[in-house]
């Protein structure tokens, strides 16, 4: 099942071509690794397919709620409060039920359960990402967009993310995933897309 697709992508800034992707698809159920240097176009393709950017030109297609589509960024925004308050905020924002034994999993392989009483602005950077994480597997999105989400991830919480990962692919999650380099030893698997100066291979359909 098709839940996320884009047809003739572009992003311009003033004359300067960002992002060129003819073809994308994410269906249920699949992972897909984005590879590129700094400034290849990894981050504004995921800002545009999460809805928070507008291409120049082109269209997405979501073939689900769009509430149920969750982009992480590389800098996460925490709201004002604790950070069990910012856990508990998308599950209360989208009425669905808390699963305390998934909260205490989550916390616990992404090693976050010292900070629950702490206060979110007062996080470093790659505890803010920890915790924007584990609000979205908490979500329990249909399609998940990280943006370098292995940047400030030490090994044993990046192998946590990709056990957390593969059980939602096989319960039907399509997630995509941005890195400089592809992640060793296959640990997302997956499949892995170069892209060069906003260009993608293509055809570029990824399927169940």
């Amino acid at each position: 099942m098709e839940l996320l697709a884009a047809r003739d992508l572009q992003k311009r800034y003033g004359d300067r071509l960002a992002l060129d992707v003819e073809r994308l698809s994410l269906c249920a159920g699949t992972q897909t690794v984005l590879v590129g240097a700094n400034g290849s176009g990894k981050t504004t393709l995921l800002r545009i397919l999460g809805g928070l950017d507008r291409p120049s030109q082109g269209r997405v297609v979501r073939g689900c709620d769009p509430a149920s589509l969750i982009f992480v960024g590389q800098r996460p925004y925490l709201f004002l409060g604790t950070v069990s308050k910012n856990l508990l905020y998308g599950i209360r924002a989208r009425r669905q039920s808390l699963d305390p034994v998934e909260l205490d999993r989550i916390s616990r392989d992404l090693d976050i359960c010292h900070l629950l009483g702490r206060d979110g602005q007062t996080l470093s950077s790659g505890e803010r990402q920890r915790v924007a994480l584990a609000r979205a597997l908490l979500c329990r999105p249909r399609v998940l967009l990280l943006d370098e989400p292995l940047a400030h991830l030490d090994e044993r919480s990046r192998e946590s993310l990709a056990d957390e990962l593969s059980r939602r692919q096989q319960e039907g999650m399509a997630m995509m995933l941005s890195a400089h380099q592809p992640p060793e030893d296959g640990l997302f698997g997956g499949e892995v897309v170069r892209i060069e100066n906003g260009v993608m291979p293509w055809p570029r359909t990824t399927t169940s």
